[in-house]
């Protein structure tokens, strides 16, 4: 038994091909190299570079894999960010520390990551990570808020450009939406961090939740 399951592009002349197989009776998931080539239909030529994983041991695969994911996310957040020539860097206001020092770095965004006039807006929010991980969430609060997204306090940094699903309520109107990580302070103020947020996407709910604070959107 042989059935294939997708592809992945890894080149312009490769493919990762996922299939699942038997191998002496177990079934396994098949990930392997396929070369394109036109002469064959396009369906490419299998080599020999591969990996056979027994189906039991996938649920342990995926969890290494989002593991590792988070990992390389926060390794991210080490490393110096280089931009494009040209691309113009929005500064935060200075930082404090709980000693009122300022020596906290401030997290740095590229415009246009936030859309519109910001809001002050403080009031409680809930994250957790997306998809759920074991339904965990953190509690914080809000800075402001902007049609783009908004500036939270978290009391953990999440990982910088992971997905994460927010709710909250705003002037007696509940606000659930999934946003991005776009900022993420170096350093805590009062116990917690402050993250940047990107909405992905707005639909009419949390349309309606803003307006409370934004008229007009």
């Amino acid at each position: 038994m042989k059935k294939r399951l997708g592809q992945v592009s890894r080149t312009k002349l490769e493919d990762i091909c996922v299939s699942i197989r038997e191998i002496k009776g177990t079934p396994h998931v098949d990930l392997r190299i396929f070369r394109r080539s036109a002469r064959l239909g396009g369906d490419g030529v299998g080599g020999m570079e591969g990996i056979a994983v027994p189906l039991n041991l996938l649920p342990d695969l995926l969890r290494v894999l989002d593991e590792s994911q988070e990992r390389l996310a926060q390794e991210m957040l080490r490393r110096p960010r280089s931009h494009a020539k040209g691309t113009k860097i929005e500064a935060d206001e200075p930082e404090y520390d709980s000693n009122g020092n300022n020596n906290v770095a401030p997290p740095r965004r590229l415009l246009g990551d936030r859309r519109g006039r910001r809001v002050p807006l403080r009031v409680p929010i809930e994250c957790r990570h997306w998809p759920a991980v074991d339904y965990y969430t953190v509690t914080g609060e809000t800075e402001d808020v902007s049609v783009g997204g908004a500036q939270i306090w978290l009391p953990e940094r999440f990982p910088l450009l992971s997905p994460v699903a927010v709710s909250m309520n705003i002037a007696g109107r509940l606000f659930q939406l999934l946003a991005e990580i776009v900022g993420v302070g170096v350093r805590q103020r009062h116990g917690r961090y402050r993250h940047s947020l990107r909405w992905l996407g707005l639909n009419a709910q949390a349309k309606a939740a803003l307006s409370q604070v934004i008229p007009g959107i």
